[in-house]
């Protein structure tokens, strides 16, 4: 379970960089920059929370993998090929908003298919507002895009 937590953490953690360094493109609204430094903030916060059940003893943290250790793997594999791409290409606005709740979507197919199911209660409950917060991240981007879409329309008119 500890390795589980742990490219859960390094997924976070890989996440609040891709997003903070969206956030520093100073090429893009003040808007769009504020949405990417909240997700940043965020991610960070997660792996934090994540770290803390981490120093919890192994009997506290019991749980039955709902999903293989390869999906987790492929997880770890996306947030570092994401970093990547926006650390080697500059991206557009949209291309970067696109990018970002490709990532966001991934990450909540792992919560949504229940990806751990921890004996403790308090973990799940934990887990599962994780995935909720995922969601709102979702849902956030779905509605920045929209904003960039309004306003380039505008300045184009």
């Amino acid at each position: 379970m500890r390795s589980f937590l742990i490219d859960c953490i390094r997924i976070e953690t890989l996440a609040s960089k891709t997003y903070q360094l969206l956030a520093n493109n100073k090429a893009y609204a003040k808007e769009v920059c504020k949405v990417f430094q909240k997700l940043s903030d965020d991610e960070l916060a997660h792996a934090r929370l994540i770290d803390l059940v981490l120093q919890a003893n192994e009997k506290d943290i019991e749980a039955t993998p709902m999903i293989s250790g390869e999906k987790i793997s492929h997880g770890v594999n996306l947030a570092e090929s994401v970093l990547q791409k926006v650390e080697r290409k500059r991206l557009n606005e949209e291309e970067a908003l696109r990018l970002a709740v490709s990532l966001e979507q991934q990450f909540l197919k792992v919560h949504v298919n229940n990806a751990v199911h921890f004996h403790n209660l308090k973990l799940t409950e934990l887990f599962n507002k994780l995935g909720s917060e995922d969601e709102a991240h979702l849902n956030t981007l779905k509605e920045c895009l929209k904003w960039w879409h309004a306003e380039r329309k505008q300045q184009l008119a």
